[in-house]
């Protein structure tokens, strides 16, 4: 036999859960950063190193390595400013380095994740989620399927992630990147909302 008030309070616990993350998200800018600051070997600083400074909303950034073939380097990210490398904000640019970003401390679920770049040269590096290190001539170059469940398509200028992602690595000899953002899935509460409705219709009729 149904029980109405214990299928009712799930329903309300997950719908409510869903509205929390509905209309979240997470970014890191690198606007509150001073222009040339740096950050890799050249600083002092070591592969997998989290910088605290670079982190935002819940994200962890660290300096990786950067591969091409059998070189590898953790040269420099340095932060440029406004109206260079064809950005209007601060940004960072990359020379022979790659940044890791952890989004498992967002308090959601990141089911899409935007990066906006321009590249003016050499090899990138990009992984998701764990994943082996992509060498690619140019980021337009992703796999479609960058990871079990992950998509990415990219165009001259951003890059979008769908899919689970925990995390994700991005790396170039000559790359700029900004505004990495991450979303919860956009139809979270609609889905819920129509199937719980449903639900709750069902069960009512099904209620001696």
């Amino acid at each position: 036999m149904f029980r109405f008030g214990v299928v009712r309070s799930a329903l309300a616990a997950v719908l409510i859960g869903c509205a929390a993350s509905l209309g979240a998200s997470a970014e890191v800018d690198f606007n509150s950063l001073s222009v040339g600051s740096a950050f890799g070997a050249g600083a002092g600083n070591s592969p997998g190193q989290i910088i605290p400074s670079l982190g935002q909303a819940g994200i962890n950034v660290s300096v990786e390595n950067f591969r091409a073939g059998s070189y590898t380097n953790l040269f420099l990210a340095v932060v440029h400013d406004t109206g260079s490398d064809m950005f209007p904000t601060r940004h960072m640019y990359l020379d022979n380095i790659s940044l890791g970003f952890d989004l498992t401390g967002v308090g959601f679920p990141v089911n899409q994740l935007t990066v906006d770049y321009h590249e003016f040269g050499g090899v990138d590096n990009f992984s998701v989620n764990g994943g082996a290190v992509i060498e690619l001539p140019a980021l337009t170059s992703l796999p479609v399927n960058i990871a079990p469940g992950v998509t990415a398509s990219a165009d001259s200028d951003s890059i979008t992630l769908s899919g689970s992602v925990s995390r994700f690595l991005i790396g170039g000899q000559e790359l700029a990147i900004d505004n990495i953002i991450a979303t919860p899935e956009p139809t979270c509460l609609a889905l819920l909302g129509v199937g719980g409705l449903v639900l709750l219709r069902r069960v009512r009729k099904s209620t001696p």
